[in-house]
């Protein structure tokens, strides 16, 4: 699924919810980190300890508002459905929260294909950390 720019958007939208305009490129740069380290990576200790939870909660809100523009990316299912001819076992890996991971799935007609998934909560640490790949089954 192809979430970068909702989720860059999603963040500028909760920073600036609290007071905080940040260039979206900057933002954008840290998509993929985990919610609990992208707050102090582009603002400032200080702000993490303020607002780290108010922001990451607002974008949670932003981000599900957009979620219905999200796209598989191209050939995604193809690629998913050659895997499984090959013999492959398909484990879909994702930091996203169990409700997105499922809009996902069902979106990409996926839940029959793939033998497994994960989710934000199958992980201890999050990206850049490699728990989620560890996680898979």
């Amino acid at each position: 699924m192809d979430t970068n720019y909702q989720h860059a958007l999603a963040w500028f939208r909760a920073f600036r919810a609290h007071g905080i305009v940040l260039e979206l490129w900057r933002i954008h740069r840290h998509i993929g980190m985990g919610g609990d380290q992208l707050v102090r990576a582009v603002t400032d200790d200080s702000t993490e300890g303020e607002l780290g939870d108010q922001i990451r909660e607002a974008e949670k809100r932003h981000y599900l508002a957009l979620i219905d523009e999200v796209e598989p990316m191209d050939g995604s299912r193809e690629l998913i459905e050659a895997l499984k001819r090959r013999g492959h076992k398909v484990v879909l890996a994702s930091s996203a929260k169990q409700d997105e991971v499922d809009h996902y799935l069902d979106q990409l007609d996926a839940r029959d294909l793939a033998d497994a998934w994960t989710t934000s909560a199958d992980v201890e640490a999050t990206k850049p950390q490699p728990d989620l790949v560890q996680s898979a089954p």
